[in-house]
């Protein structure tokens, strides 16, 4: 009896398929109708030149109609709707993606039932961690449960090559238009090209359109970090960009040529220049964090969290901005110390002024300070104060490393500007 594709897809992850790797080699890569001796309930076979699977009684039923030969069965995008027991932490009819729902699969419903809700958006492994780590604090889930978490989750690393394959045409080359639109953007703007606004507002353009090139391209998924578009591909395959110039750094020597297209003898000098200031500020610069780092401990190695309130009434106003509202999640406000801050209630801030309670008017005496004025975030670290705040040295190092690794011209627009004046 034949079946359609998305049933398929149904049953055998209702049954467990997706533990076995040759099973995902299977619907997820081009179909090889190798003979395996050990069978199991999902698995798919050749009969005749058309696709069959195994039944829940090892029985050899189908076909599977959608089949294309030499094209996978499913591809992570492709949008399917299941029913209410496909998975356990499935609440009803459910539209979705192929690859949510094997995610889900994997990481949720296997290890945990119906313990973790089905996340029905893009499946961030921080995210994930962030719900498993509470439910676990909880006594919700067991550490054995948490461990065939674990399982899955080192299983789901060894199938990147297949789910987020990172060669295809278009991730090897761009298109056509985007190099026709650069050297008309130089054109319009040679009189301009030593200004890094004008620069940066050319590669963001340039680059907006690559996104766009690659963004239903299989490989799409391999270039999820900034880093991917506005430093590898934009110099690889668009324009080398930018450099900072040794004589002025306020101004930039543009180098108009990308890597494919070849560079220029009369580029080498800026190309070099570039090498040189990212080596120097890997070797040379990076001290400057480390200095940083030890200064700031030992101005807070004293310093404690000693008291739950201080009963401050001043507190300090911030500007709560589409770019900051996150970072204040736990706070709490002067006239509401007892509740912290949830980010849907910042996020229905943005835009206004609040008064919070802040490390900058706290009471207590001396170098310590209150849980409250301090907030959630840091309130249970009361004697690892020193170690957070020398973070802002650890932020000047990974500046200059950066600039070693990737470097790039960017604008940023700023909020709250007027609350600083």
């Amino acid at each position: 009896m034949s079946i359609d594709k998305n049933t398929y897809l149904a049953f055998a992850i209702k049954h467990n398929a997706f533990i076995q790797k040759h099973w995902h080699l299977s619907v997820f890569g081009i179909f090889s109708p190798k003979p395996r001796e050990s069978q199991y309930v999902g698995m798919l076979l050749d009969v005749e030149g058309e696709l069959h699977y195994i039944d829940e009684q090892g029985s050899i039923a189908g076909p599977v109609v959608g089949y294309k030969e030499d094209q996978p069965l499913f591809t992570a995008s492709d949008v399917i709707t299941v029913e209410k027991d496909t998975l356990k932490n499935i609440k009803g009819k459910t539209e979705t993606t192929v690859g949510r729902l094997l995610a889900n699969a994997m990481l949720l419903s296997y290890p945990f039932g119906d313990v973790i809700p089905y996340i029905n958006e893009e499946v961030k492994a921080g995210k994930v961690g962030d719900q498993v780590a509470v439910a676990l604090k909880d006594d919700i889930i067991t550490p054995e449960q948490v461990s065939v978490y674990f399982k899955q989750l080192y299983f789901l690393s060894s199938l990147t090559s297949l789910w987020v394959p990172s060669a295809s045409e278009k991730s090897i080359t761009t298109s056509p238009a985007i190099v026709k639109r650069r050297d008309e953007l130089l054109k319009q703007h040679k009189d301009e090209l030593d200004n890094p606004a004008v620069i940066a507002k050319i590669e963001k353009e340039l680059i907006d359109m690559d996104r766009e090139y690659i963004k239903d391209d299989p490989s799409s998924g391999f270039y999820k970090s900034a880093k991917a578009f506005n430093v590898t591909r934009k110099q690889a395959y668009i324009m080398h960009g930018g450099e900072s110039s040794f004589e002025d750094p306020s101004k930039i020597d543009v180098i108009p040529r990308s890597l494919q297209d070849g560079w220029n003898v009369e580029d080498l000098p800026a190309l070099i220049n570039s090498l040189r200031d990212g080596s120097y500020a890997r070797s040379t610069q990076t001290a400057l964090g480390g200095e940083a780092v030890k200064t700031i401990t030992r101005v807070f190695q004293n310093s404690f969290i000693s008291q739950d309130d201080c009963k401050d009434k001043v507190g300090m106003p911030m500007a709560i901005t589409n770019m900051n509202y996150k970072a204040f999640e736990g706070r709490r406000l002067v006239s509401a110390p007892d509740k912290p801050l949830s980010e849907a209630a910042l996020k229905a801030s943005i835009g206004k002024t609040l008064t919070l309670r802040s490390p900058m008017a706290c009471k207590v005496p001396f170098t310590d300070y209150c849980k409250v004025c301090m907030g959630d975030a840091i309130a249970d670290n009361d004697k690892a104060l020193s170690l957070l705040a020398s973070a802002t040295g650890s932020a000047f190092l990974s500046l200059f490393l950066s600039k070693f690794h990737q470097s790039n011209i960017q604008t940023e627009e700023l909020q709250g500007l007027d609350f600083i004046q």
